[in-house]
């Protein structure tokens, strides 16, 4: 349930794809980042895992850059968070005493709490944010 610089900047770029999903021209990584304010050697680093996991293509020429690889309705948020960073939900390891029933207690809280985020990513899509984004204005 971290929210990395890495993450952050992941999301940024797709919304911004996401928002412009209906245009033929490629989303231009250097003006993204210019934009953005994100370090372009890390935009860099973040596509690549995204291009790796399907989420993304690239246009090359010209007038080349980035497109989603599906309509942003048909990409959770689950699965970009998973992309980027790793499994969202799963087992609490690593606890010192694991027959503390005070440590079971915080342990199942834990896994509670991301499961509840799991479920929460994985119920929303790009398509919503842009929804939401629209009638707030922000794209």
């Amino acid at each position: 349930m971290k929210f990395t610089a890495k993450i952050k900047y992941a999301l940024i770029f797709i919304i911004k794809l996401a928002a412009s999903y209906e245009s033929p021209a490629a989303e231009s990584v250097a003006d993204i980042a210019a934009k953005e304010s994100i370090p372009p050697k890390f935009l860099e680093q973040i596509i690549v895992t995204l291009k790796s996991k399907g989420l993304i293509y690239a246009q090359r020429g010209a007038k080349g850059g980035y497109h989603l690889s599906k309509a942003p309705d048909e990409i959770d948020l689950k699965t970009i968070f998973e992309a980027v960073q790793g499994p969202v939900s799963g087992e609490e390891t690593g606890w010192p005493n694991p027959d503390s029933s005070a440590q079971g207690i915080v342990r199942d809280l834990m896994s509670s709490m991301k499961s509840n985020w799991a479920n929460f990513l994985g119920s929303r899509t790009l398509g919503d944010l842009i929804e939401d984004a629209s009638q707030k204005k922000l794209t």
